[in-house]
């Protein structure tokens, strides 16, 4: 199911190890670890909520 937008917007923020912020009232992202230009990001989000990489095709199947 594609999903379309007109309105979208990019909230830009920086945060640190162990920082993280907020989604909704359910889904909570956190900084894990920094290493050169990479970064672990910790998903704590209901189960019934998909999580995906942005490179990743929605037929793909994901595992929380």
């Amino acid at each position: 199911m594609a999903r379309t937008n007109l309105c979208r917007a990019m909230l830009i923020l920086r945060r640190k190890v162990g920082q993280g912020v907020t989604i909704g009232d359910d889904i909570r992202v956190v900084v894990v670890a920094v290493d050169g230009d990479g970064v672990r990001l910790g998903i704590e989000a209901p189960r019934d909520v998909p999580v995906r990489r942005a490179e990743q095709d929605e037929s793909e199947p994901f595992v929380i």
